[in-house]
């Protein structure tokens, strides 16, 4: 099952900051997917031009490399604040010790137990998750557009903009309330998106997808 194959593939990430991650888990409750809140801020400002709008993009669409960011527990905000502090204070013995992207994952990232949960429930909209980052910040995913229409509650649309064919999320993503405080926010930094693909082809795809933060 596409949830099972996430896990499996998180739980394998163990040179990674994922399979390190220290902490008690964010997570407050089980996920239901029926009680959904809003991220703010993850609309591009092109959307509020309808000028440009060319329509809703086909749902069998692949848009591959979206990146969902994750958010530190306060408590370890704080601690990496805290550190970052003394690695410029020349009196301290931390003065210059610098960490590695690892490092920050061990200490200061998510809980491995959070970011599975956030793998599972994208595994069960059949979205692939590719990778997580080192510091356990990001996870790399991909999906159709259909699929990512119904994991975050969102419509995609083509714009026009400069004469270029991109991709735009047209609202706020909205995913699980239970997710709250674990996942910030839904960004693609790939430029260019695959279009559908068979054994003799592999085009690229003359779209980009938009999310940039606008605060919408």
């Amino acid at each position: 099952m596409k949830f099972t194959l996430a896990l499996a593939i998180v739980t394998g990430l163990t040179l990674s900051a994922v399979a390190n991650a220290q902490g008690t888990s964010f997570l407050r409750t089980r996920i239901n997917d029926t009680q959904r809140s809003a991220l703010p801020g993850n609309v591009h400002t092109v959307a509020l031009d309808p000028s440009s709008d060319r329509g809703p993009v086909a749902r069998s669409t692949p848009i591959e490399h979206m990146l969902l960011q994750l958010q530190r527990s306060p408590a370890h905000e704080a601690a990496m604040a805290a550190y970052i502090t003394t690695v410029d204070d020349s009196d301290s013995p931390n003065y210059h010790q610098w960490l590695s992207a690892q490092q920050i994952g061990q200490l200061y990232g998510p809980s491995h137990a959070d970011i599975t949960e956030v793998a599972i429930w994208l595994g069960t909209h059949g979205l692939t998750l590719n990778s997580v980052s080192p510091t356990g910040m990001v996870i790399d995913f991909s999906g159709t557009a259909a699929q990512i229409e119904t994991a975050f509650h969102v419509g995609l649309h083509t714009y026009d903009i400069n004469g270029q064919a991109r991709i735009v999320i047209m609202e706020k993503p909205s995913i699980p309330t239970a997710l709250v405080g674990i996942v910030s926010g839904l960004v693609n930094q790939t430029p260019m998106l695959q279009p559908s693909q068979n054994a003799a082809t592999a085009s690229r795809s003359p779209y980009t997808t938009l999310a940039t933060v606008s605060g919408k």
